[in-house]
């Protein structure tokens, strides 16, 4: 009974193993089309739109040559923008520009900003530490991706991000005092696999504990597998 139990649950370690690299794999991909309708339905049409606006100044006379000719730089610039999000959001250049520590700071304050939520972010000698581009990429992306659950899914008034780094470990807390969620259906979603994903690809560990009604706290342990600098 025993060995039938321990296969049983090594199929199923093997089945969700294979689950979690389908998701992934069908994210990648969602992103892609993403990519594709946004290039296309946003750049694409803001182009052509800056286009017109230069044949009309050419075909304009004076009086309105200026009048068409700001319209296209106004178009010029929010085309730039969005160039600059689609950019962040494949390689985030905030990581370059400021360094994880400020860019997660960043990241929190532009997100919660545009919400009504109050946030508090604290970070403890984040920057002390060397992490190649590849792991700084995947904690951004997995704080993002936190980020972005609270504000899509918990409809809580308050969140609480704590980052700290002892010389083997990067902690991450995150807390809100949200509605609460079932954790078993949660671990359906792409969302919380995104964050498994990448927390394993980084040998770390992740604990989720969620009440209803009461919020959700998330805890991820990631090894530092770099130099501490003193």
């Amino acid at each position: 009974d025993m060995a039938e139990q321990l296969s049983i649950q090594s199929e199923q370690i093997q089945k969700d193993k294979l689950n979690r690299i389908s998701t992934m794999i069908d994210t990648l991909e969602m992103e892609r089309k993403r990519l594709s309708r946004d290039l296309h339905d946003g750049l694409g049409q803001m182009l052509l739109a800056v286009k017109m606006k230069l044949e009309q100044v050419r075909n304009a006379d004076k009086s309105k040559s200026d009048f068409f000719l700001d319209e296209a730089l106004e178009l010029l610039i929010q085309t730039i923008n969005e160039i600059r999000s689609i950019s962040n959001d494949l390689t985030p250049t905030v990581l370059e520009m400021f360094g994880l520590a400020d860019g997660l700071k960043k990241l929190c304050r532009d997100a919660f900003n545009n919400s009504e939520i109050s946030f508090q972010f604290s970070c403890n000698n984040l920057n002390k530490i060397n992490l190649d581009s590849k792991r700084q990429i995947y904690i951004f992306r997995i704080v993002q991706e936190l980020i972005n659950n609270i504000l899509k899914h918990s409809k809580a008034s308050e969140a609480n991000f704590e980052i700290s780094t002892e010389k083997s470990m990067i902690s991450i807390l995150v807390s809100d005092n949200g509605k609460g969620f079932d954790t078993d259906i949660a671990y359906e979603g792409n969302g919380i696999h995104n964050i498994l994903d990448r927390v394993e690809l980084l040998k770390g560990k992740v604990l989720i504990n969620s009440i209803k009604n009461k919020g959700t706290n998330i805890f991820v342990n990631l090894p530092i597998e770099s130099t501490y600098e003193n």
